[in-house]
């Protein structure tokens, strides 16, 4: 699990706890038949091989970091596993392709709207939407432009009453009474707020 942990007798992982196994003869960080001193090229953090440091201290993680010798740091890493525990373990070797890489996946899902792209929109008045004309996700849109018409009965009477109270205004204009030139505007701006 972590090859640059090797020790020189039987034991278990300082860092995953897992029982350390023996490396065969010839492989790499394994005796060549004389011990030597191994020389230590810098120190690494255990769970992240990006924090390394000249002498030995604390990870981030507040682990103790981990020596990385000279004859490590050159070759890489070599693993060598027993043949019977890689048949055991169903591994599977093949040589490196560069191919496009596809797979099938049958499943079953929900389809559903994006809910922070949904937007309700609460209109003022009762009515029901005639044309569309802005329809799909993403539809640029311009200042000023139409989104959609509307039908609505209530705008429609609103509409008719300002219309026939600007005619009445405008017919009422002249009258000799101010009275009624007065009613007729104040009837025309009841109506305008009205809409």
């Amino acid at each position: 699990m972590h090859p640059m942990v090797i020790v020189d007798e039987p034991g278990t992982c300082p860092i995953c706890g897992m029982d350390l196994i023996p490396l065969k003869q010839g492989t790499a960080g394994g005796d060549t038949g004389a011990k030597k001193e191994r020389k230590i090229k810098y120190w690494v953090a255990p769970m992240d091989p990006t924090y390394i440091r000249d002498e030995p201290g604390k990870s981030p993680m507040g682990m103790d970091l981990v020596p990385v010798y000279e004859d490590e740091a050159t070759g890489g890493s070599v693993i060598s596993i027993d043949p019977v525990t890689i048949q055991n373990m169903g591994v599977r070797t093949t040589k490196v392709e560069r191919r496009y890489m596809h797979r099938t996946v049958r499943t079953v899902g929900l389809v559903t709207y994006q809910e922070p792209r949904q937007y309700s929109v609460n209109s003022k008045i009762d009515g029901w939407i005639e044309k569309l004309h802005v329809a799909e996700n993403g539809q640029k849109v311009k200042k000023g432009q139409a989104l959609l018409e509307i039908y609505s009965p209530d705008l429609v009477s609103a509409q008719e009453e300002f219309l026939l109270a600007l005619e009445n205004r405008d017919r009422l204009a002249d009258s000799p009474f101010p009275e009624i030139s007065e009613g007729a505007k104040s009837l025309l701006e009841a109506s305008r707020r009205r809409l």
